[in-house]
């Protein structure tokens, strides 16, 4: 994260829109490190939560805002936001009366507020079936953060867009920018971009992996789902399971998220319930605990996760976090 970003928090009485987004952009890399942070300022935190793929936290964090804030800018970017969570978990009446609220504040000319603002008109008109017109606000947005600092504005503009089915297009310009971002995001990004768009089941399951590490859960569940759809393409039915197992983890803790890109119809998982329950809760508590949770023995628990392991071709408890990547917060238990 930008040390001198950080180091203005504490003395901030009151977090403007352009300080929040300037933060959550060069923090984005490291989600879990500026939520600590953003805890102290609902907006940020709602921005973060979002950002996370956490929407029913975002919205409640971003109602708060509202109702603490009186400046424009920052009353019409918390309005945007919230209308496009709302778009993101299906629920467009709402989206659209957001979005109608966020136009009522006065536009500050900022082109980094107002590059985000776009971004979730065109979640929200992306809900609402018209994704060309949905592509045409993203881009409008990704050509407005053009020439905003942090390069990371225009990089999350251009992924929307690749989200949204433009992928190839967009994929020069994020390897170009790639270098210019913090700590290798713009590599995922770029990367997640070139899965898309060739269908590379190998590539996503990589960005997959590294978006729930940098606690962008909702990017990391789209790219396995992709991943699932790209393998099956070629034949690859059981990575194409995997996959698609890892998929419904992240999904999992969405909050109600769903995207055009999560989409999995059709498509089996690996594990069966009882597996993924004991797998889930196996990143974080041992045998014992678990046997203790759920009524069964220590054996029998055992067992579960050797099948578990077996199917997924991981070793242990530690293989098991990795698959899943950061999506419990927790430390991993050991076996």
């Amino acid at each position: 994260m930008d040390q001198n970003a950080v180091a203005t928090m504490p003395r901030m009485g009151r977090m403007d829109a352009r300080n929040g987004l300037t933060i959550l952009l060069r923090a984005a890399g490291r989600l879990p490190e500026v939520r600590e942070l953003a805890g102290r300022w609902a907006g940020v935190d709602g921005l973060v939560a979002k950002a996370q793929g956490r929407m029913t936290d975002a919205m409640s964090s971003l109602r708060a805002a509202i109702t603490h804030d009186n400046d424009d800018s920052g009353n019409r970017l918390w309005c945007a936001e919230l209308a496009g969570a709302a778009a993101v978990t299906r629920d467009l009446a709402t989206a659209r009366l957001w979005l109608d609220q966020a136009g009522r504040y006065r536009a500050s000319g900022d082109r980094l507020v107002a590059a985000w603002v776009e971004l979730d008109h065109a979640w929200v008109t992306a809900a609402g079936g018209n994704r060309t017109s949905a592509l045409e606000i993203a881009r409008r947005a990704a050509g407005l953060a053009r020439d905003c600092q942090p390069s990371t504005m225009e990089a999350v503009a251009l992924y929307d867009m690749a989200r949204l089915g433009a992928a190839a297009a967009v994929r020069p310009r994020l390897v170009a920018l790639a270098p210019l971002i913090e700590d290798g995001f713009g590599e995922t990004l770029a990367t997640a971009a070139g899965g898309l768009a060739i269908g590379d089941g190998t590539a996503l399951d990589r960005a997959a992996i590294d978006f729930a590490d940098r606690g962008h859960l909702l990017l990391a569940a789209e790219t396995a789902a992709a991943a699932a759809r790209a393998y099956d393409r070629i034949g690859q039915g059981v990575r194409s399971r995997v996959s698609a197992e890892r998929a419904v983890a992240l999904t999992g803790k969405c909050q109600g998220a769903g995207t055009p890109l999560l989409r999995l119809d059709g498509y089996d998982t690996i594990l069966t319930q009882r597996e993924r329950e004991i797998a889930t809760m196996a990143v974080s508590q041992s045998s014992r605990r678990i046997a203790n949770l759920l009524g069964l023995s220590v054996h029998t628990v055992n067992n579960n996760l050797a099948r578990v392991y077996a199917k997924l071709g991981v070793r242990n408890r530690r293989g098991l976090a990795a698959f899943f990547g950061e999506i419990y917060g927790v430390p991993c238990a050991g076996d």
